[in-house]
């Protein structure tokens, strides 16, 4: 880990498909007093590093750098250039765990 990336834990998806995330203290707890951070790439449940590219008073935007879990609701994208293209954020999300 840089000293630019924070670990975040992702506890929902907003309706673009972002990760909701929560940056996690050293002890892997929820940091106090941080804003929520949206990134792409993470699913519920699953914690990884990003880097903050964007700061606003009550939210941060950041790119994932490394996913350190998967979820239980990881599923192969269908489609075989998902990975490159990140236009579908959810097609990594098992169909149930989207309804």
């Amino acid at each position: 880990m840089n000293r630019n990336e924070i670990k975040v834990s992702c506890r929902d998806l907003n309706r673009y498909g972002q990760a909701v995330c929560v940056e996690l203290a050293a002890n892997d707890q929820p940091a106090e007093n941080k804003s929520l951070i949206f990134a792409d790439g993470l699913l519920p449940g699953e914690s990884g590093l990003v880097t903050v590219v964007d700061a606003r008073k009550n939210y941060r935007v950041a790119m994932l750098s490394r996913r350190n879990d998967d979820s239980p609701d990881r599923v192969l994208p269908a489609c075989p250039i998902a990975a490159d293209c990140g236009g579908c954020q959810t097609q990594a999300l098992s169909y149930p765990a989207g309804l």
